[in-house]
């Protein structure tokens, strides 16, 4: 009985270590450009605190901490992955300006072509009509001619019921319509903005999202110093482009 014992023990090791072994192979797929080190750690820290909260069986006070614990590191790891991403974007429309003022335009056409999902790329129309009868024809000649007379046939329509009386009357009913609601619009948007519409635009604005370029986060606006600086800027910033627009009327 012992040898036969050996043996089983035997196999579940085995068994064990391949099973480590297909899991560690099963990891994560991060086929990402900007994957690097520092979001490497914090998905490994992020994995282990999801871990320990979903193993914890203790009472609900500390398990609320160690969930608190995986939500901090996850949001950790959420931002720092917008942020490279986001830099990598950057990086890539940096190389594409550059491409572009070259003389070589090779690189540059080569360069979008690899954007997005373009290799990824199939035809996906089917070379293949319904002829008369009803039967499907594969035939390219068939289908090149087929698809011909109905383009022809769309854009040089014969039997329209509309006369010339009758177009011009809509585009006369456009124009005026266009022209009223370009003066209300215009009316609205040259309004003057106050604080209250600044207020409400700052606290508004979604929390615990990353900070574009100038790096200024929402949170950091929700106070009554910050809503009046940007009062002021937005403020100054209407009256210089109305006094701007002013000067280049009085130029006509």
């Amino acid at each position: 009985m012992e040898p036969v014992a050996r043996n089983r023990r035997r196999t579940a090791l085995e068994w064990e270590q391949g099973d480590n072994q297909y899991r560690k192979s099963k990891g994560k797929s991060r086929y990402k450009p900007y994957w690097n080190d520092n979001l490497k750690l914090l998905w490994d820290k992020t994995c282990e605190h999801e871990k320990v909260w979903l193993k914890w069986k203790g009472c609900g006070t500390k398990k609320k901490r160690v969930r608190e614990q995986f939500l901090t590191s996850r949001n950790a790891f959420d931002k720092l992955l917008r942020k490279e991403k986001r830099s990598y974007q950057m990086r890539q429309q940096q190389e594409l300006l550059n491409l572009s003022t070259e003389n070589n335009t090779r690189d540059f056409w080569k360069k979008i072509g690899k954007l997005g999902i373009a290799n990824d790329r199939r035809s996906s129309i089917p070379m293949e009509v319904l002829t008369s009868e009803g039967n499907v024809c594969k035939d390219i000649k068939t289908v090149y001619d087929t698809w011909k007379c109905k383009y022809e046939h769309l854009f040089n329509v014969t039997d329209c019921k509309y006369d010339e009386d009758f177009l011009c009357t809509v585009q006369h009913q456009l124009e005026n319509e266009i022209i009223n609601l370009s003066g209300k619009e215009s009316e609205i948007l040259n309004n003057d903005i106050s604080y209250d519409d600044v207020e409400k635009a700052v606290y508004r604005a979604k929390l615990n999202k990353a900070g574009g370029l100038d790096q200024i986060c929402a949170e950091f606006l929700r106070n009554n110093s910050c809503v009046n600086i940007l009062f002021k800027i937005i403020n100054s910033g209407m009256q210089i482009s109305l006094y701007e627009i002013a000067l280049e009327t009085d130029k006509y």
